[in-house]
C-alpha cells in the first residue's frame, strides 16, 4: 500500500516535465527556446542591464538582474506550463510552454 501510494504521488507530483521548453523573448522576439530538463545558463544584455537565467532540475529562473527593484529574480523558480517571469525594464519574458493541459492561461503570484 505504501509503494502504490509512492508511486501515485511520484505520477501525479513527481517529473512534471513532459515536453516543456522554456521561451525566451527579448525585446519582442524570441531569443531563445530550451528544454527545462536540460541544465542550461544563459546570460543576455537586457536595454537597461545584464540577465542571468538559469534552467536547472526542471525549473528555470533568474538568477541575477541589474533591474533597479528585481521583481524577477524575486518571482522564484518555475517549472509549470503557462508560469511566467517577467522583467520590464529589460523588456524580458520567461514563459514556459508544453504539453500539460491545465484550466487557466497563466499564473499570477
Amino acid at each position: 500500500l505504501l509503494s502504490s501510494g509512492i508511486l501515485l504521488s511520484f505520477y501525479l507530483y513527481g517529473n512534471n516535465s513532459k515536453n516543456k521548453q522554456v521561451i525566451i523573448e527579448l525585446s519582442g522576439k524570441i531569443y531563445g527556446i530550451y528544454d527545462i530538463t536540460e541544465n542550461k545558463t544563459i546570460n543576455l544584455n537586457g536595454p537597461q542591464s545584464r540577465v542571468k537565467i538559469n534552467i536547472e532540475n526542471g525549473y528555470v529562473y533568474v538568477a541575477e538582474s541589474g533591474c533597479p527593484q528585481k521583481i524577477c529574480k524575486r518571482m522564484g523558480k518555475k517549472n509549470k506550463v503557462n508560469e511566467v517571469i517577467v522583467c520590464i525594464p529589460n523588456h524580458l519574458i520567461i514563459r514556459i510552454e508544453g504539453d500539460e493541459k491545465n484550466n487557466y492561461e497563466f499564473i499570477t503570484r
